[in-house]
């Protein structure tokens, strides 16, 4: 297996977790999302959220509109 291919993990807030557009992207991406910590929580009351999937299909995710929209975010995937 190629390291960029290698299972990483992200912690994140969330505003939305249980939208429908994040739900269709997670799925297109294959990346899994389990929700750590509901509303309110954080600074910002978000709630806190996990994901796992490539870095490739995580990047997908942080960088798309439908997800977080900042791809710099990925530098935060181990």
């Amino acid at each position: 297996m190629m390291k960029n291919q290698q299972i990483r993990t992200i912690g994140l807030d969330s505003v939305n977790p249980c939208s429908k557009k994040l739900a269709r992207l997670l799925k297109k991406h294959d990346v899994t999302m389990q929700i750590i910590k509901h509303q309110p929580y954080g600074v910002n009351g978000w709630a806190e959220v996990e994901l796992k999937g490539t870095r490739e299909n995580l990047n997908a995710i942080l960088t798309s509109e439908d997800g977080w929209g900042d791809g710099d975010l990925i530098s935060l995937a181990s």
